[in-house]
Protein backbone atom coordinates (compact mmCIF):
# COMPACT_ATOMS: atom_id res chain seq x y z
CA UNK A 1 0.00 0.00 0.00
CA UNK A 2 2.79 2.55 0.87
CA UNK A 3 4.20 1.48 -2.77
CA UNK A 4 0.70 2.85 -4.54
CA UNK A 5 0.52 5.84 -2.16
CA UNK A 6 4.06 7.06 -3.26
CA UNK A 7 3.48 6.20 -6.51
CA UNK A 8 -0.19 7.95 -6.98
CA UNK A 9 1.35 10.90 -5.23
CA UNK A 10 3.84 10.92 -8.17
CA UNK A 11 1.96 11.63 -10.61
CA UNK A 12 2.02 14.65 -13.06
CA UNK A 13 -1.01 16.52 -12.07
CA UNK A 14 -2.69 18.75 -14.62
CA UNK A 15 -5.11 21.01 -12.60
CA UNK A 16 -1.94 22.22 -10.20
CA UNK A 17 1.37 23.99 -10.18
CA UNK A 18 4.73 23.84 -8.85
CA UNK A 19 5.85 27.18 -6.65
CA UNK A 20 9.41 27.68 -5.40
CA UNK A 21 9.60 30.65 -2.84
CA UNK A 22 12.63 31.24 -0.56
CA UNK A 23 14.01 27.92 -0.74
CA UNK A 24 10.50 26.10 -0.10
CA UNK A 25 8.17 24.25 -2.63
CA UNK A 26 4.75 24.72 -2.23
CA UNK A 27 1.95 23.38 -4.89
CA UNK A 28 -1.50 25.60 -5.85
CA UNK A 29 -4.19 25.60 -7.56
CA UNK A 30 -5.06 26.93 -11.30
CA UNK A 31 -7.71 28.83 -9.55
CA UNK A 32 -4.60 30.11 -7.36
CA UNK A 33 -2.88 31.14 -10.14
CA UNK A 34 -5.26 33.57 -11.36
CA UNK A 35 -5.90 34.91 -7.51
CA UNK A 36 -2.13 36.34 -7.91
CA UNK A 37 -2.03 37.61 -11.36
CA UNK A 38 -4.67 39.23 -10.43
CA UNK A 39 -3.16 40.94 -7.77
CA UNK A 40 -0.27 41.56 -9.92
CA UNK A 41 -2.21 43.42 -12.24
CA UNK A 42 -4.24 45.63 -10.05
CA UNK A 43 -1.45 46.32 -7.58
CA UNK A 44 1.96 48.11 -7.96
CA UNK A 45 3.64 44.87 -6.81
CA UNK A 46 7.83 44.38 -6.36
CA UNK A 47 9.09 42.00 -9.44
CA UNK A 48 11.59 40.53 -6.36
CA UNK A 49 8.99 39.04 -3.87
CA UNK A 50 5.34 38.79 -6.25
CA UNK A 51 3.38 38.32 -2.81
CA UNK A 52 4.41 41.84 -1.40
CA UNK A 53 3.35 45.05 -2.21
CA UNK A 54 5.91 47.93 -3.76
CA UNK A 55 6.06 50.27 -0.70
CA UNK A 56 6.09 53.67 -1.65
CA UNK A 57 6.62 55.13 1.87
CA UNK A 58 10.67 56.29 2.65
CA UNK A 59 12.47 54.74 5.80
CA UNK A 60 15.56 55.03 7.48
CA UNK A 61 17.08 52.01 6.05
CA UNK A 62 16.48 53.29 2.37
CA UNK A 63 18.35 56.22 2.94
CA UNK A 64 21.46 54.37 4.61
CA UNK A 65 21.11 52.72 1.32
CA UNK A 66 21.68 55.41 -0.71
CA UNK A 67 19.96 57.23 -3.44
CA UNK A 68 21.38 56.19 -7.25
CA UNK A 69 20.68 59.13 -10.32
CA UNK A 70 21.38 57.70 -13.32
CA UNK A 71 19.99 57.40 -16.72
CA UNK A 72 17.75 54.48 -17.70
CA UNK A 73 20.36 52.14 -19.35
CA UNK A 74 23.51 53.01 -17.47
CA UNK A 75 25.32 50.24 -16.14
CA UNK A 76 26.91 51.81 -12.97
CA UNK A 77 24.39 53.41 -10.22
CA UNK A 78 25.61 56.49 -8.23
CA UNK A 79 24.39 56.37 -4.37
CA UNK A 80 24.72 58.54 -1.94
CA UNK A 81 25.17 58.29 1.81
CA UNK A 82 24.72 60.28 4.91
CA UNK A 83 27.79 61.60 5.25
CA UNK A 84 28.21 62.92 1.88
CA UNK A 85 30.66 59.63 0.88
CA UNK A 86 29.43 58.66 -2.45
CA UNK A 87 29.72 55.11 -4.36
CA UNK A 88 29.49 53.31 -7.18
CA UNK A 89 27.53 50.27 -7.64
CA UNK A 90 27.34 47.66 -9.87
CA UNK A 91 24.36 45.73 -9.61
CA UNK A 92 23.28 42.15 -10.00
CA UNK A 93 21.09 40.00 -10.88
CA UNK A 94 18.19 38.92 -8.35
CA UNK A 95 19.00 35.53 -6.74
CA UNK A 96 15.79 35.18 -5.16
CA UNK A 97 13.66 34.98 -7.88
CA UNK A 98 10.05 33.21 -8.03
CA UNK A 99 10.60 30.11 -10.14
CA UNK A 100 7.16 28.61 -11.28
CA UNK A 101 6.96 25.32 -13.68
CA UNK A 102 5.27 22.37 -13.76
CA UNK A 103 6.57 19.38 -12.04
CA UNK A 104 5.71 15.69 -11.89
CA UNK A 105 6.74 15.69 -8.13
CA UNK A 106 3.36 17.32 -5.95
CA UNK A 107 3.49 18.84 -2.48
CA UNK A 108 0.22 19.90 -0.35
CA UNK A 109 -0.19 22.99 0.69
CA UNK A 110 -2.72 25.50 1.34
CA UNK A 111 -3.20 29.01 -0.51
CA UNK A 112 -3.39 30.31 2.81
CA UNK A 113 -0.25 29.25 4.08
CA UNK A 114 1.09 32.01 1.98
CA UNK A 115 1.34 35.61 3.51
CA UNK A 116 -0.37 37.71 0.63
CA UNK A 117 -0.58 40.89 1.80
CA UNK A 118 -1.42 43.33 -0.05
CA UNK A 119 -4.78 44.65 1.08
CA UNK A 120 -2.50 46.80 4.21
CA UNK A 121 -4.22 50.28 3.08
CA UNK A 122 -1.22 51.75 4.82
CA UNK A 123 0.93 51.14 2.15
CA UNK A 124 -1.28 52.88 -0.09
CA UNK A 125 -1.29 56.20 1.32
CA UNK A 126 0.94 58.23 -1.09
CA UNK A 127 -0.89 56.71 -4.18
CA UNK A 128 -2.57 60.00 -4.83
CA UNK A 129 0.52 62.25 -5.24
CA UNK A 130 0.91 59.63 -8.47
CA UNK A 131 -1.95 60.74 -9.67
CA UNK A 132 0.06 62.36 -12.98
CA UNK A 133 0.08 61.68 -16.76
CA UNK A 134 0.33 58.27 -18.15
CA UNK A 135 3.57 58.98 -19.58
CA UNK A 136 5.40 60.39 -16.10
CA UNK A 137 3.51 57.89 -13.96
CA UNK A 138 6.05 54.89 -15.67
CA UNK A 139 9.14 56.70 -15.69
CA UNK A 140 8.05 57.51 -11.75
CA UNK A 141 6.72 53.95 -10.65
CA UNK A 142 9.98 52.41 -12.04
CA UNK A 143 12.66 54.92 -10.68
CA UNK A 144 10.85 53.94 -7.29
CA UNK A 145 10.70 50.52 -7.44
CA UNK A 146 15.01 51.11 -8.76
CA UNK A 147 15.42 53.39 -6.16
CA UNK A 148 14.60 51.35 -2.91
CA UNK A 149 14.27 47.32 -4.00
CA UNK A 150 17.26 47.09 -6.96
CA UNK A 151 19.73 45.14 -4.24
CA UNK A 152 23.35 46.31 -4.83
CA UNK A 153 26.72 43.76 -4.28
CA UNK A 154 30.03 45.35 -5.29
CA UNK A 155 31.27 49.10 -3.91
CA UNK A 156 33.94 50.63 -5.69
CA UNK A 157 34.87 54.46 -4.29
CA UNK A 158 34.05 57.38 -6.53
CA UNK A 159 37.77 58.78 -5.81
CA UNK A 160 39.35 56.42 -8.38
CA UNK A 161 37.16 58.03 -11.43
CA UNK A 162 37.13 61.24 -11.01
CA UNK A 163 40.06 64.01 -11.76
CA UNK A 164 41.46 64.76 -7.86
CA UNK A 165 40.98 68.32 -6.71
CA UNK A 166 43.66 70.24 -5.40
CA UNK A 167 43.35 73.21 -2.30
CA UNK A 168 44.38 76.39 -2.73
CA UNK A 169 43.20 77.38 1.02
CA UNK A 170 43.11 74.82 3.41
CA UNK A 171 40.33 76.46 5.41
CA UNK A 172 37.84 75.95 2.39
CA UNK A 173 36.46 72.31 2.26
CA UNK A 174 35.35 71.05 -1.15
CA UNK A 175 33.49 68.33 -1.95
CA UNK A 176 32.36 66.47 -5.00
CA UNK A 177 28.83 66.39 -4.36
CA UNK A 178 26.89 64.72 -7.41
CA UNK A 179 27.97 63.50 -10.66
CA UNK A 180 24.94 62.64 -13.63
CA UNK A 181 26.28 60.02 -15.80
CA UNK A 182 24.12 60.34 -19.18
CA UNK A 183 24.49 57.42 -21.87
CA UNK A 184 25.20 59.92 -25.13
CA UNK A 185 28.04 62.82 -25.14
CA UNK A 186 27.67 66.10 -23.90
CA UNK A 187 28.85 68.99 -26.39
CA UNK A 188 27.37 71.14 -24.02
CA UNK A 189 24.56 71.89 -21.09
CA UNK A 190 22.27 74.64 -19.97
CA UNK A 191 20.44 75.31 -16.16
CA UNK A 192 17.55 76.80 -15.49
CA UNK A 193 17.09 79.42 -12.43
CA UNK A 194 16.54 76.37 -9.85
CA UNK A 195 18.61 73.58 -11.55
CA UNK A 196 16.21 71.47 -11.50
CA UNK A 197 16.43 70.89 -15.16
CA UNK A 198 19.16 70.38 -17.29
CA UNK A 199 19.49 71.03 -21.25
CA UNK A 200 22.07 68.53 -22.73
CA UNK A 201 23.40 69.56 -26.24
CA UNK A 202 24.83 66.98 -29.05
CA UNK A 203 25.63 68.14 -32.49
CA UNK A 204 22.11 69.43 -33.62
CA UNK A 205 19.96 67.32 -30.80
CA UNK A 206 18.59 68.74 -27.23
CA UNK A 207 17.87 66.33 -24.21
CA UNK A 208 15.99 68.00 -21.15
CA UNK A 209 16.37 66.00 -18.09
CA UNK A 210 14.96 66.25 -14.85
CA UNK A 211 17.58 66.53 -12.57
CA UNK A 212 16.48 65.03 -9.36
CA UNK A 213 16.19 61.25 -11.03
CA UNK A 214 17.41 62.14 -14.16
CA UNK A 215 14.93 61.24 -16.16
CA UNK A 216 14.49 62.12 -19.55
CA UNK A 217 11.45 64.50 -20.43
CA UNK A 218 11.29 64.87 -24.37
CA UNK A 219 14.10 65.21 -27.03
CA UNK A 220 14.40 67.61 -30.03
CA UNK A 221 16.42 67.56 -33.03
CA UNK A 222 17.40 70.84 -35.45
CA UNK A 223 18.40 71.33 -38.69
CA UNK A 224 21.04 73.79 -37.75
CA UNK A 225 23.69 73.38 -34.89
CA UNK A 226 22.50 74.63 -31.42
CA UNK A 227 24.74 77.81 -30.17
CA UNK A 228 22.77 78.64 -27.30
CA UNK A 229 20.24 77.45 -24.83
CA UNK A 230 17.87 79.84 -21.51
CA UNK A 231 15.14 78.14 -19.86
CA UNK A 232 13.09 80.83 -18.68
CA UNK A 233 10.95 80.51 -14.88
CA UNK A 234 8.42 79.71 -16.72
CA UNK A 235 9.14 77.12 -18.51
CA UNK A 236 10.03 78.41 -22.30
CA UNK A 237 12.73 77.19 -23.71
CA UNK A 238 14.88 79.92 -25.79
CA UNK A 239 17.11 78.08 -28.44
CA UNK A 240 19.41 79.44 -30.64
CA UNK A 241 20.34 78.69 -33.67
CA UNK A 242 22.51 79.83 -36.81
CA UNK A 243 19.62 81.94 -38.28
CA UNK A 244 16.83 82.14 -35.94
CA UNK A 245 15.57 81.70 -32.09
CA UNK A 246 12.78 79.05 -31.55
CA UNK A 247 11.01 79.04 -28.39
CA UNK A 248 9.60 76.03 -27.53
CA UNK A 249 7.02 75.54 -24.49
CA UNK A 250 6.92 71.92 -24.04
CA UNK A 251 7.16 72.42 -20.50
CA UNK A 252 5.08 75.66 -19.92
CA UNK A 253 1.34 76.08 -19.36
CA UNK A 254 1.70 79.37 -21.87
CA UNK A 255 0.57 78.60 -25.13
CA UNK A 256 1.44 80.76 -27.98
CA UNK A 257 -1.59 82.14 -29.69
CA UNK A 258 -2.66 82.64 -33.29
CA UNK A 259 0.10 80.86 -34.26
CA UNK A 260 0.35 77.41 -36.45
CA UNK A 261 1.86 75.70 -34.12
CA UNK A 262 0.76 76.22 -30.55
CA UNK A 263 3.77 74.65 -29.06
CA UNK A 264 6.82 76.36 -30.76
CA UNK A 265 7.35 79.66 -32.22
CA UNK A 266 10.12 81.15 -34.36
CA UNK A 267 12.08 84.29 -34.39
CA UNK A 268 13.54 86.00 -37.48
CA UNK A 269 15.33 89.04 -38.86
CA UNK A 270 17.29 90.10 -41.86
CA UNK A 271 20.49 89.01 -40.33
CA UNK A 272 22.02 86.18 -38.57
CA UNK A 273 21.85 86.42 -34.85
CA UNK A 274 24.68 86.31 -33.02
CA UNK A 275 23.47 86.30 -29.22
CA UNK A 276 20.14 87.21 -27.47
CA UNK A 277 19.26 88.26 -23.42
CA UNK A 278 15.09 88.33 -21.76
CA UNK A 279 14.61 90.44 -19.64
CA UNK A 280 11.78 89.77 -17.36
CA UNK A 281 10.83 92.94 -16.24
CA UNK A 282 10.05 93.90 -19.55
CA UNK A 283 9.28 90.32 -20.49
CA UNK A 284 11.40 90.99 -23.89
CA UNK A 285 14.13 89.03 -25.89
CA UNK A 286 16.74 91.56 -26.59
CA UNK A 287 19.04 90.18 -29.66
CA UNK A 288 21.88 91.19 -31.86
CA UNK A 289 22.62 90.69 -35.16
CA UNK A 290 26.11 92.03 -36.69
CA UNK A 291 25.52 95.33 -36.48
CA UNK A 292 22.16 95.96 -35.00
CA UNK A 293 19.43 95.74 -31.52
CA UNK A 294 16.14 94.13 -31.68
CA UNK A 295 13.73 93.46 -29.66
CA UNK A 296 10.86 90.25 -29.23
CA UNK A 297 8.11 91.46 -26.91
CA UNK A 298 6.67 87.96 -25.50
CA UNK A 299 3.21 88.99 -24.99
CA UNK A 300 1.98 90.67 -28.60
CA UNK A 301 4.69 88.14 -30.54
CA UNK A 302 6.20 91.85 -32.35
CA UNK A 303 9.90 92.20 -33.36
CA UNK A 304 11.12 95.95 -33.92
CA UNK A 305 14.66 97.03 -34.50
CA UNK A 306 15.50 99.83 -31.83
CA UNK A 307 18.92 100.92 -33.02
CA UNK A 308 21.84 100.31 -35.29
CA UNK A 309 25.01 99.82 -33.35
CA UNK A 310 27.96 102.13 -34.68
CA UNK A 311 31.65 99.77 -35.54
CA UNK A 312 32.66 96.80 -35.69
CA UNK A 313 30.60 92.90 -35.76
CA UNK A 314 28.71 92.25 -32.63
CA UNK A 315 29.65 89.49 -30.44
CA UNK A 316 28.03 89.29 -27.16
CA UNK A 317 24.69 90.90 -24.82
CA UNK A 318 24.22 91.06 -21.53
CA UNK A 319 21.92 93.81 -18.98
CA UNK A 320 23.59 95.50 -16.18
CA UNK A 321 20.08 96.55 -14.83
CA UNK A 322 16.92 98.49 -16.21
CA UNK A 323 17.11 99.41 -19.49
CA UNK A 324 20.75 99.65 -19.75
CA UNK A 325 22.50 96.95 -21.60
CA UNK A 326 26.24 95.99 -22.08
CA UNK A 327 27.31 95.24 -25.93
CA UNK A 328 30.39 93.57 -26.89
CA UNK A 329 32.31 93.37 -30.37
CA UNK A 330 34.91 92.87 -32.28
CA UNK A 331 37.14 95.57 -30.62
CA UNK A 332 34.76 97.47 -27.85
CA UNK A 333 32.42 96.99 -25.39
CA UNK A 334 29.51 99.54 -25.37
CA UNK A 335 26.42 100.67 -23.10
CA UNK A 336 23.32 101.14 -24.89
CA UNK A 337 20.16 102.66 -23.23
CA UNK A 338 17.06 100.70 -24.39
CA UNK A 339 14.63 103.17 -22.64
CA UNK A 340 15.65 106.20 -24.79
CA UNK A 341 16.91 104.07 -27.74
CA UNK A 342 20.31 105.92 -27.29
CA UNK A 343 23.94 104.71 -27.43
CA UNK A 344 25.04 106.19 -24.18
CA UNK A 345 29.03 105.51 -24.71
CA UNK A 346 32.01 103.33 -25.13
CA UNK A 347 32.72 101.70 -21.91
CA UNK A 348 36.35 100.49 -22.96
CA UNK A 349 37.80 100.70 -26.18
CA UNK A 350 40.22 98.48 -28.04
CA UNK A 351 39.42 95.68 -26.08
CA UNK A 352 40.30 92.64 -27.89
CA UNK A 353 37.17 90.30 -28.51
CA UNK A 354 35.27 90.33 -25.45
CA UNK A 355 34.63 86.37 -25.28
CA UNK A 356 32.17 86.76 -22.03
CA UNK A 357 30.64 89.07 -20.03
CA UNK A 358 29.28 88.74 -16.44
CA UNK A 359 27.23 91.23 -14.24
CA UNK A 360 28.00 90.66 -10.24
CA UNK A 361 25.62 92.68 -8.39
CA UNK A 362 23.95 95.05 -10.64
CA UNK A 363 27.75 97.10 -9.81
CA UNK A 364 30.68 95.14 -11.24
CA UNK A 365 31.43 94.09 -15.41
CA UNK A 366 33.15 90.91 -15.72
CA UNK A 367 35.08 90.85 -19.35
CA UNK A 368 36.89 88.10 -20.12
CA UNK A 369 39.24 88.49 -23.63
CA UNK A 370 41.32 86.76 -26.12
CA UNK A 371 44.40 87.99 -24.46
CA UNK A 372 44.01 85.94 -21.22
CA UNK A 373 42.64 88.76 -19.07
CA UNK A 374 39.59 89.61 -17.14
CA UNK A 375 38.89 92.60 -16.65
CA UNK A 376 36.75 94.31 -13.79
CA UNK A 377 34.47 97.99 -14.02
CA UNK A 378 32.49 99.51 -12.08
CA UNK A 379 29.47 100.40 -13.37
CA UNK A 380 29.11 104.08 -11.51
CA UNK A 381 32.95 104.82 -12.02
CA UNK A 382 34.07 103.10 -15.31
CA UNK A 383 37.70 104.34 -14.97
CA UNK A 384 38.31 102.85 -11.79
CA UNK A 385 38.92 99.31 -13.51
CA UNK A 386 40.89 96.01 -12.15
CA UNK A 387 43.16 93.51 -14.50
CA UNK A 388 43.27 90.10 -13.45
CA UNK A 389 46.18 88.44 -16.24
CA UNK A 390 46.07 84.73 -16.88
CA UNK A 391 48.94 82.32 -18.12
CA UNK A 392 46.29 80.11 -20.33
CA UNK A 393 43.39 81.05 -22.08
CA UNK A 394 40.21 81.34 -20.72
CA UNK A 395 37.38 78.68 -21.38
CA UNK A 396 34.33 79.99 -18.82
CA UNK A 397 33.42 81.67 -17.04
CA UNK A 398 30.34 82.35 -13.97
CA UNK A 399 30.14 84.25 -11.39
CA UNK A 400 28.01 84.30 -7.59
CA UNK A 401 26.21 88.14 -6.42
CA UNK A 402 25.21 86.65 -3.29
CA UNK A 403 28.16 85.14 -1.50
CA UNK A 404 30.45 87.60 -3.98
CA UNK A 405 32.61 84.56 -5.95
CA UNK A 406 33.65 84.27 -9.54
CA UNK A 407 35.48 81.20 -11.28
CA UNK A 408 37.29 80.88 -14.25
CA UNK A 409 37.70 77.64 -16.57
CA UNK A 410 41.27 77.05 -17.71
CA UNK A 411 42.47 74.61 -19.95
CA UNK A 412 42.71 71.34 -17.10
CA UNK A 413 41.90 73.46 -14.15
CA UNK A 414 38.94 75.78 -12.69
CA UNK A 415 39.59 78.29 -10.08
CA UNK A 416 37.40 80.09 -7.71
CA UNK A 417 37.59 83.44 -6.39
CA UNK A 418 36.32 85.27 -3.62
CA UNK A 419 35.63 89.02 -3.87
CA UNK A 420 36.20 91.78 -0.72
CA UNK A 421 34.72 94.71 -1.13
CA UNK A 422 35.81 96.60 1.91
CA UNK A 423 38.06 100.39 1.10
CA UNK A 424 40.03 98.00 -2.11
CA UNK A 425 39.00 95.74 -4.20
CA UNK A 426 40.80 92.15 -3.56
CA UNK A 427 40.44 88.80 -4.99
CA UNK A 428 41.96 85.75 -3.75
CA UNK A 429 41.86 82.23 -5.06
CA UNK A 430 39.94 79.99 -2.34
CA UNK A 431 40.20 76.75 -4.51
CA UNK A 432 41.16 74.96 -7.67
CA UNK A 433 39.65 71.56 -9.18
CA UNK A 434 41.83 69.83 -11.47
CA UNK A 435 40.10 68.66 -15.05
CA UNK A 436 38.74 70.32 -17.85
CA UNK A 437 35.66 71.74 -16.43
CA UNK A 438 32.76 73.74 -18.99
CA UNK A 439 29.54 75.35 -19.31
CA UNK A 440 29.59 76.41 -14.98
CA UNK A 441 26.53 77.95 -13.21
CA UNK A 442 26.73 79.02 -9.73
CA UNK A 443 23.69 78.21 -7.46
CA UNK A 444 23.40 81.55 -5.65
CA UNK A 445 22.45 80.49 -2.12
CA UNK A 446 25.35 78.67 -1.93
CA UNK A 447 28.89 77.91 -3.13
CA UNK A 448 27.54 74.66 -5.02
CA UNK A 449 29.15 74.78 -9.13
CA UNK A 450 27.16 72.97 -11.86
CA UNK A 451 29.37 72.27 -14.41
CA UNK A 452 30.33 69.65 -17.36
CA UNK A 453 33.42 67.47 -16.99
CA UNK A 454 33.77 65.03 -20.03
CA UNK A 455 30.37 63.66 -21.10
CA UNK A 456 29.19 64.17 -17.29
CA UNK A 457 27.68 66.83 -15.00
CA UNK A 458 29.49 67.09 -11.61
CA UNK A 459 28.09 69.06 -9.04
CA UNK A 460 31.07 70.83 -6.69
CA UNK A 461 30.82 72.51 -3.59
Amino acid sequence: MDRIENFLNKRVQKNKRRVTYKGKKYEITKEEVKKVRLVRNNYCISSLNMYEPLSTKFSGEKLENGIFLETKNSKNKLCRFKKMEYYLRERYEEEEEIKDIWEEDSYQVSIDDINLNVFNKEQYDNFDDLKLDKENLEVILETLHRKYFVPFKKIIPISQLIPKKEKVNADFTSEILKIYNFDHELDSCYFDNTFSFSCVVKEFTMYIYYLRNLSLIFTKRFETKIRKILILRNGIICILLTNEIILINNMSNIKFQNIENENILKININESILDFYFDENQNKIFLIGKKNLFGFDMQNYAIERILTVKGHRLVSINMIKDYLLIISSTIDIKIVDVSNKKNTGTLVSSFPHAIFIKILNSKYIFCANNNFEIHVFEIENVKNNKTIKFDSSIYDLAVNSFLNLFCVCFENEMVIFEIKMEKTFIITPIKKFKGEYRNCSFYEECSLIYCRYEDKIIVLG
